[in-house]
């Protein structure tokens, strides 16, 4: 059986890596022959024991779709057009030409939407009949899906895949331990996105600093609302961590440009594997975070958080864990609304930790039950071929 595995492979997103290991480990893939798509084959191909083929490269695409005997497209927010439609485009592409193969397609653990163009949702249309079987991580996935799918498709609705990141806690070291108490913050632009702008131009932009306005409007006013409560909590320190490489790096760097208690916060060494951010987070208070997979990798541990909201995929998961009404949207930001939610969980920590540890035990549970679908999908095509 030639499984063929398609979603963002290879970057130097640590988010992205961690879905696509947590999903190779649940489904268990022994009896098959694995081939990725990946923008850098060779680290793929050194952590995961996987073939590769160059996810930018057409012909390869195009070799490893033909020769597949199914493929499984995600996990991740890819099939949206909020970041970028091209992003979009390369996915619709990928779908197309496994229906013109006549391959089998499953989504693994995607999150659909939001889609906000009239030819994403044409496109949507015409290429989501072809899709096999779909596990999303959401119920707004799911019935963005459903507008699309045929009568009789099968839409499994899970949770993110990371929940279920393969780590044993003993594995775990004990970095930053004598600067407790701390909290992990992670942040990312947002503000330069274009979602009609393939995303390197808006990184592009990003590091000529223009059209900046915006984000220095919010990044003043958060590195104002850190020192004030820095100032109200004198024990207390800030650990930044960078997610995404250059891109979180230069956001560290603005933070700490800007803060004065500079002295009280700490760069956490950048290019951080999933082990390593999980040993930060281990003996953190809490989380204060923008970027996704490290309130859910945290979630693992049961540490509270602040999310810093900027997308559907944050709304949503903030909500799974029962902390919407105390977290903040990038584009309403609210200085007394932070000061709120960091009251909030210093004062509730004990009982917020408990509260995520029995979500994220039933929404493992509740994945494992779907990789079993997938794995079951998957044998009953082998018993086709």
């Amino acid at each position: 059986m030639k499984i063929l595995m398609t979603a963002f492979i290879g970057s130097r997103n640590l988010g992205d890596e961690a879905i696509f290991r947590s999903i190779i480990t649940g489904l268990r893939l022994d009896r098959s022959e694995v081939t990725a798509l990946s923008v850098n084959e060779q680290k793929t191909r050194e952590q995961f024991g996987v073939n590769t083929r160059f996810a930018k490269s057409v012909p390869q695409i195009v070799r490893a779709i033909r020769e597949c005997d199914v493929m499984l497209v995600g996990g991740g927010g890819i099939i949206q057009d909020q970041s970028s439609i091209l992003n979009f485009f390369l996915y619709a592409v990928q779908i197309a030409l496994a229906k013109w193969f006549k391959k089998p397609l499953i989504f693994t653990f995607v999150g659909v939407g939001p889609l906000k163009f009239g030819v994403s949702k044409w496109l949507m249309a015409r290429l989501m009949p072809s899709v096999h079987f779909a596990v999303v991580r959401d119920e707004k996935s799911a019935a963005t899906l459903r507008r699309y799918m045929p009568k009789g498709g099968r839409i499994v609705t899970a949770h993110d895949p990371v929940l279920n990141f393969p780590f044993k806690p003993a594995e775990l070291q004990d970095i930053y331990a004598e600067q407790t108490p701390y909290a992990v913050v992670s942040l990312r632009r947002w503000f330069f996105t274009n979602p009609l702008l393939p995303v390197f131009i808006s990184r592009k932009i990003n590091k000529l600093r223009i059209f900046r306005r915006r984000y220095d409007e919010y990044m003043n006013a958060l590195c104002t609302d850190f020192d004030s409560y820095l100032d109200a909590s004198p024990e207390m320190k800030l650990v930044l961590v960078s997610l995404y490489d250059s891109e979180d790096d230069i956001v560290n760097a603005d933070v700490v440009a800007r803060m004065r208690n500079r002295e009280r916060v700490i760069v956490a060494d950048n290019k951080l594997e999933e082990m390593r951010f999980l040993s930060i987070v281990k003996n953190a208070q809490f989380t204060i975070g923008m970027r996704l997979h490290s309130l859910i990798l945290g979630a693992n541990l049961g540490t509270p958080f602040v999310a810093l909201r900027y997308s559907t995929k944050v709304d949503e998961f903030t909500d799974q864990m029962g902390l919407l009404d105390h977290s903040i949207h990038v584009e309403r930001y609210d200085s007394e609304a932070l000061q709120a939610a960091l009251q909030h969980v210093e004062a509730n920590r004990e009982k917020i930790k408990g509260d995520i540890t029995e979500r994220v035990t039933a929404y493992r549970a509740r994945n494992n039950e779907a990789f079993k679908l997938i794995r079951q999908e998957i044998e009953r095509l082998r018993n086709k071929l």
